[in-house]
């Protein structure tokens, strides 16, 4: 048969490709565990469902639902606030030395890192603003 008159090969698309080449909207020979596709490029090839929801199919449960009743049974939680204010204030102000040593593990000490580096922050913040007075 001449090359013009073969005719082309038609590409099936399937719906059940492998998450990696869903993603990249590549042809997946949907062979397991890992496609052709993947195997060749040396990519992570990954099975299951790419679940997507959509507002407009949202349903909600009616309020005589037995679930939604036995919700409605149940006493709230209490909870009570503790103003810390003061402890903050403390530790915030206390001199470093007090708050740091040679072994002291950052992450051991309240709001860790982040307390840490509001601290260096907040001190450059200051010296700036002095040195431009």
């Amino acid at each position: 048969m001449e090359r013009s008159q073969q005719v082309p090969k038609k590409k099936t698309r399937t719906r059940s490709g492998c998450l990696n080449c869903r993603r990249k909207k590549r042809k997946c020979d949907e062979g397991r565990p890992a496609c052709g596709t993947c195997r060749r490029r040396s990519e992570h090839c990954e099975w299951g469902l790419k679940i997507t929801f959509r507002a407009e199919n949202a349903q909600g449960l009616d309020g005589q639902h037995p679930s939604m009743r036995k919700m409605a049974r149940r006493r709230p939680r209490e909870f009570e606030i503790l103003d810390v204010t003061s402890e903050v204030i403390r530790d915030y102000n206390a001199p470093s030395s007090l708050l740091e040593s040679e072994d002291d593990d950052v992450d051991a000490r309240p709001m860790g890192r982040f307390a840490d580096q509001y601290r260096q922050t907040w001190d450059q913040m200051r010296d700036l603003q002095a040195w431009g007075t």
